[in-house]
């Protein structure tokens, strides 16, 4: 679960600062579709795009249907930027499937095709969706090779807020591969650049991210003054979301880290009032959290009772890993109470949801071992025709110079011959 949420903070500040163009609303969708048979030409290409876009998260299908489009369309106008969105769109339609080899292996094709175009900010774009999915992916090294392209990129186009968004998510890996100190110089150079440009509101989600590495480095009283900071800046701008998240974060540090139970009970209070109103998916969390606060604070009564509301909201959902702690804590509490039925009863779920987790990590490790071996011998391919293509451009140009040598040999061959010839004469 955190691993989602960390993902989706590392695409936060990508999407505030570098989102070329935003999502149609429906009514736009509408209107789209109503002149969609009577354009032609690059207005065609866009229109089919801004569906594809549209569709591509919650209507599947018709996302694929459209993108197939535009797959042809482009190819018939021999347009390479949507050719290579095509290969953008169906990469994250791969990420949402979790099939990430299969996401990074068409993201390469965009990647080949915006090159060869000179597409600069697109390729920066999915050089950030390439990031992404190696963050996902636990390989950090590969996720900050892509980053810090784009990183280049934006600095080579003087693009402030692009370097912002991108210090953030390099920062982000950094942490998650351990690099704390690493991560917390990068916060500080994107600091000085946000005070330069004067844009004080992007600074709550880094003094947030700040704060985790500090938890991370049991550097607790720095990662509780950064939370601070973020939440002063979120409350004076207004920003719900970010006051639910960061809420949620010094509930955590309180409850597990700083041991002040009422403190943390407060701020778990406050987050569960925000989560409500602006940011359901939290809600099971945040719950859960707090139920294994109140268990392990011997609040068994209060702690059984959310635990077990918590539980049946994430079978609802289907949210395996709320499941598995649920199904650990109450199993822990009804074994030391020596309630022994409902006790085994947990233990048995809990069994089983780790079965049922295991087989499809285990499924879905296999299924991404043979996209990456596809993927890698795809690449190879590419390379071998790029060193062929290279390779038959250098014997052209050493054939050019040999002929070039023969015919400048051959002339003068010719002219002293003829030289020759006049002073026999």
């Amino acid at each position: 679960m955190m691993k989602k949420i960390y993902f989706v903070m590392f695409l936060f500040l990508q999407i505030v600062f570098c989102s070329a163009n935003a999502q149609i609303s429906p009514k736009q969708k509408d209107s789209i579709l109503l002149i969609y048979p009577s354009v032609s030409g690059a207005e065609k290409l866009r229109a089919t795009e801004q569906l594809v876009d549209y569709y591509q998260q919650n209507q599947p299908d018709s996302a694929k249907y459209y993108n197939d489009l535009l797959l042809r369309e482009a190819r018939q106008q021999g347009n390479q930027k949507y050719m290579a969105l095509h290969y953008y769109h169906l990469g994250i339609n791969h990420s949402f499937q979790s099939k990430y080899y299969d996401a990074i292996s068409s993201y390469n094709q965009a990647i080949s095709l915006q090159k060869e175009a000179h597409l600069t900010n697109d390729l920066a774009d999915t050089y950030k969706a390439v990031a992404g999915n190696y963050y996902y992916l636990e390989n950090y090294n590969k996720a900050l090779e892509m980053g810090y392209k784009v990183l280049k990129i934006y600095e080579q186009q003087h693009n402030s807020k692009g370097i912002i968004a991108m210090l953030n998510n390099l920062a982000l890996i950094h942490k998650e591969a351990g690099n704390y100190a690493r991560a917390t110089q990068i916060y500080i150079k994107a600091f000085r650049l946000i005070d330069s440009l004067h844009l004080h509101k992007s600074k709550a989600v880094l003094y947030g991210n700040l704060g985790m590495v500090y938890k991370n480095r049991k550097m607790y009283d720095s990662a509780f003054y950064y939370y601070q900071k973020s939440i002063a800046i979120d409350k004076k701008n207004n920003v719900k979301r970010g006051l639910t998240h960061t809420y949620y974060d010094l509930a955590n540090l309180y409850a597990f880290y700083r041991t002040n139970k009422d403190s943390a009970n407060y701020y778990f209070q406050k987050s569960l009032n925000y989560a409500n109103k602006y940011d359901k998916n939290l809600l099971l969390s945040i719950q859960s959290a707090q139920a294994k606060m109140l268990m392990e604070d011997g609040r068994e009564k209060e702690g059984l009772k959310l635990m077990n509301k918590v539980l049946k909201s994430a079978k609802m959902k289907n949210d395996k890993e709320i499941k598995e702690l649920a199904y650990f804590k109450l199993y822990e509490i009804y074994k030391k109470q020596h309630k022994w039925q409902p006790a085994l009863k947990n233990l048995e779920d809990l069994m089983d949801i780790q079965d049922s987790i295991d087989r499809q990590n285990t499924k879905l490790h296999i299924a991404q071992l043979e996209a990456k071996y596809q993927n890698e011998k795809k690449q190879a391919q590419i390379d071998r025709l790029e060193l062929k293509q290279k390779l038959d451009k250098k014997i052209k140009i050493y054939l050019t110079i040999a002929v070039a040598l023969l015919l400048l040999s051959f002339v003068l061959l010719v002219r002293n011959f003829f030289i020759k010839q006049k002073r026999n004469r």
